[in-house]
């Protein structure tokens, strides 16, 4: 188990350092693109280009990083119910599998999508960079979110108050 929780930590410290790369850089192309485009009347296009490709991996890494944390969107209902109840947690545990699932549908679909991308050679307009780099974002922040729905469903299965990586 000790092995299973380094390999947590180790995933969400890699997240966290993969969207404050993404977030500076993101804000640092704007600011160049602004700059470029109002002081120096010469804007290249291909920092619009780097400028979707940071914010989707932004985007995509914030989507899995608040799957880790369980701070996405839910409803109410479920809080409702009688927290000392074996039952809540059993269902709990069995909506985290129906979001893997779902989840796993979407990384599915987007690796599919990501390889026939790499497989046509599409090209970004500008740049020449391979699509596939944008596109890989949604396949692993499903690939992701698919992991920590699975982890969250198992530490509801075994009643674990805290997480593997001892966070609350």
């Amino acid at each position: 188990m000790r092995d299973f929780t380094s390999l947590i930590r180790a995933g969400e410290t890699a997240m966290r350092l993969m969207a404050v790369f993404s977030g500076i850089a993101l804000a640092a192309l704007m600011i160049v693109q602004t700059a470029m485009r109002y002081f120096l009347t010469s804007p290249f296009l291909g920092f619009e280009e780097l400028a979707v490709l940071a914010g989707l991996w932004l985007y995509a890494l914030g989507a899995a990083f608040a799957t880790r944390l369980d701070a996405h969107v839910r409803g109410g209902f479920l809080n409702s119910l009688d927290p000392g109840d074996g039952r809540l947690r059993i269902l709990r545990a069995g909506a985290s599998l129906v979001c893997a699932a779902v989840c796993g549908v979407y990384a599915w679909t987007s690796v599919a999508y990501t390889l026939r991308q790499a497989q046509i050679g599409r090209v970004s307009p500008y740049l020449g960079w391979p699509r596939w780099l944008w596109t890989a974002s949604f396949a692993l922040a499903f690939s992701v979110m698919v992991l920590w729905f699975l982890v969250e469903a198992l530490r509801r299965v075994q009643g674990r108050t805290a997480d593997p990586a001892g966070a609350e």
